[in-house]
């Protein structure tokens, strides 16, 4: 049980790594697209993303970093053009 905890920890903090790098890089929003589906099939559930999401923005430091993590919400949220959803609601 022990381990368990520990490796979905470990994931957790890896998970929320991951999404902090696409909130402060230059990177495209489409590989910004691949990288959510990417996550999405290494088993992360919609709402996990969605909450790492929520929390990175209660620690942003600037305007650019929370409308990044605005524009990938909406991505996460299905809030944009059906074929940039990266869960189907």
């Amino acid at each position: 049980m022990a381990y368990t905890f520990l490796l979905r920890h470990q994931m957790d903090h890896s998970l929320k790594q991951r999404l902090k790098i696409l909130v402060v890089s230059d990177t495209s929003l489409q590989f910004v697209i691949e990288e959510l589906r990417q996550v999405k099939s290494e088993g992360f559930q919609q709402e996990k993303v969605r909450t790492t999401l929520e929390g990175l923005r209660q620690e942003c430091k600037t305007e650019k970093e929370e409308d990044r993590i605005l524009e990938l919400l909406d991505f996460v949220t299905g809030f944009c053009a059906p074929d940039n959803r990266i869960w189907e609601n």
